[in-house]
Parts: C-alpha cells; sequence; structure tokens
C-alpha cells in the first residue's frame, strides 16, 4: 500500500496515503462497514510464508556450518 492516490485535496495536497485508505475500508468507518480484506489475505499466505522462511533458515544453517 505504498503511495498516494490521485485525490488531491488542500489536506492532503499529494492525495490521500493508499495506507489510510486500505485501513478505512478494511475497519470501517461511520458510514461504510468493514471489509476485512488484510486478514484473510495475511492468514492466506501465512503457511506458504513460514515454509519459505524455514527453507531459508534451513540453507543458512547448512552454510554457516560447513
Amino acid at each position: 500500500f505504498d503511495g498516494y492516490n490521485n485525490d488531491k485535496t488542500k489536506k492532503y495536497p499529494n492525495g490521500h496515503a493508499n495506507q489510510m485508505i486500505a485501513n478505512a475500508i478494511n475497519k470501517g468507518t461511520s458510514f461504510m462497514i468493514a471489509q476485512p480484506f488484510i486478514n484473510k489475505t495475511k492468514k492466506a499466505a501465512e503457511a506458504k510464508c513460514n515454509e519459505m522462511m524455514q527453507k531459508k533458515l534451513d540453507e543458512e544453517i547448512q552454510r554457516l556450518t560447513k
């Protein structure tokens, strides 16, 4: 969510931060119900991420113990 959108205002001359927009969508606002997409995406990628980190850790251990 790096960067800014194109909605430039007096308060946000560079545009709104994408992180702020994503947080508003994820948690909801007073006029918009929450649509928690970040947690679903994170949970879906967690197993593969852990597997890749374990593989890299094993490679580094092998490299350092030679």
